[in-house]
């Protein structure tokens, strides 16, 4: 009995062993030639849906070929009945047309898993006006040693420990291409003291951006950079001659690769800490600057920059006076603030001119910059006058970052660390270093003004932790000359954040 079952299975087996898969036939149809399988698919063919072959039971079912071929110009398929009896009734497939607008292609249900992910054409259009806030907050501490020949000239300088900039702006949009921001100071003397407040309109042909307000005029490459993203504490001593902050009209722009810029304003020479004019004799400004770009690489980790200003002067109440401190400042009212290491005292002129040449080159993380700012001041029943400053600095990087570099402003902008200072393992010191010297002076001695002359040496380590807040220190050497020959010796440390 046994043999017998054995013998029916083996007799039912042997057909299904001997019957192995065959392969599908490939399918494509050809309207003038035949159409090689390895040969490419042609452009605007049309997709022949596969089918499966019958059900082979327990093995795995063969997928025939599907062979992409020109679209028949009829809506007839030339392909054999037998072969379209197999395939059954294909699904029609819809060619979706290209858009003519930016109306989104995508699904409404996928747009729903996307969240807040809106296609082109498909964004709300922006409401006007808008809104939003920044700030920024500079805590600085510093221990000041001096000679006795420099407590002599200019008096005893606190220790201090203040805020420097204390800082919260309003910014948006009132229609399209015009903005504005609102900045005020809560750190300076007068609390709250405005810093920025103009309203601009952006391209306008040949001008570029229109502003109005109170903004730095146009004038100098550091006084340019914002105090974010500058290499030290304060800006060099020549910063004392330019225009800076005035309340006025200009216009700014640059060419198409971004290579060459210009800007032109006009405005009141003398403000107060609200940007309101004042005086009946004088007090209009005018400042240029042109910068050129000969070399920008590697998304600005090398390029070589060069700009050249002008500023001509009509000081209100026919007034002129220029004064500066160490490169360290302080303006606290319980002590009295830093004190002016060099003044001229006021100056009685109709007019004065300043000038102003910069250089700045970039070489992944090595970065130089120098600025020499002359000034001829037109006394008034007095001779002519000439006073100048110059700075020039270097600084490496250690951590491979460049400084960063906005050539449609031709100014440079913070440093963005590659790592970010993690909390987590505070002892491997994450974030980007950098460590900088600089030199710089200002000589206020012409004639019969005896302003005195400065010379300061820097020395700074700057710690970037993210790229919204960084930790500062900053060695200055100063020597004064102004009566008598004296020193100064001020260590200072600065944690700053933006937002």
């Amino acid at each position: 009995m046994l043999r017998a079952g054995l013998l029916v299975v083996a007799l039912v087996a042997a057909p299904l062993r001997a019957r192995e898969p065959e392969a599908a036939p490939a399918i494509f149809v050809d309207f003038e030639q035949l159409v090689d399988v390895e040969r490419e698919p042609l452009a605007g063919a049309t997709r022949i849906p596969a089918t499966v072959r019958p059900d082979l039971g327990n093995r795995q079912p063969i997928l025939p070929t599907v062979q992409l071929v020109p679209a028949p110009d009829s809506d007839n398929a030339v392909v054999p009945e037998d072969i379209l009896e197999d395939l059954g009734e294909p699904e029609a497939t819809q060619l979706m047309p290209v858009p003519e607008s930016n109306e989104s292609m995508v699904p409404s249900d996928i747009l729903e898993d996307l969240g807040d992910w809106v296609a082109p054409g498909q964004q709300e259009k922006k409401k006007y006006p808008n809104f939003a806030l920044t700030g920024l907050v500079e805590l600085d501490s510093a221990w000041i040693s001096q000679s006795p020949a420099n407590v002599e000239s200019v008096g005893v300088i606190d220790d201090e420990l203040a805020f420097r900039r204390a800082r919260v702006a309003a910014y948006g949009s009132i229609v399209e291409h015009l903005s504005y921001i609102l900045e005020m100071d809560f750190a300076l003397a007068g609390r709250p003291s405005f810093v920025d407040a103009f309203a601009e309109w952006d391209s306008i042909p040949l001008l570029g951006t229109v502003r109005v307000g109170r903004w730095r005029q146009p004038f100098g490459l550091e006084s340019l950079s914002s105090i974010r993203g500058i290499t030290f504490l304060e800006r060099g001593e020549p910063i004392a001659l330019a225009p800076f902050r005035r309340t006025g009209v200009g216009f700014f722009n640059y060419a198409k690769n971004e290579r060459v810029t210009w800007a032109l304003s006009t405005f009141r020479s003398t403000t107060d800490q609200y940007g309101n004019a004042f005086g009946n004799l004088g007090g209009q400004g005018l400042a240029g600057r042109v910068t050129v770009l000969p070399i920008y690489k590697d998304g600005g980790r090398r390029l070589f920059h060069l700009g050249a200003s002008y500023n001509y002067m009509n000081p209100g109440n026919n007034t002129a006076r220029f004064f500066s401190q160490p490169e360290i400042f302080f303006d606290e009212l319980a002590t009295g603030g830093t004190p002016q290491f060099v003044d001229t005292g006021n100056i009685d002129s109709q007019y004065y001119s300043v000038f102003g040449t910069e250089i700045a080159g970039v070489h992944g993380p090595w970065s130089a910059q120098a600025e020499w700012i002359p000034a001829s001041v037109q006394q008034t029943g007095g001779p002519q006058l000439f006073f100048s400053g110059a700075y020039a600095y270097v600084s490496y990087i250690l951590t491979g970052e460049s400084r960063g570099y906005d050539p449609k402003l031709g100014v440079f902008t913070r440093v963005t660390p590659t790592n970010s200072f993690d909390p987590k393992r505070p002892l491997c010191f994450g974030g980007a270093w950098e460590l900088a010297a600089r030199y710089s002076y200002l000589n206020l001695n012409s004639e019969n003004i005896t302003g005195g002359e400065i010379q300061d040496f820097t020395w700074g380590v700057n710690w970037y932790l993210v790229t919204r807040f960084r930790l500062q220190f900053n060695y200055i050497h100063t020597l004064l000359d102004r009566d008598l020959n004296s020193t100064a010796n001020s260590f200072a440390l600065r944690a700053q954040f933006d937002f």
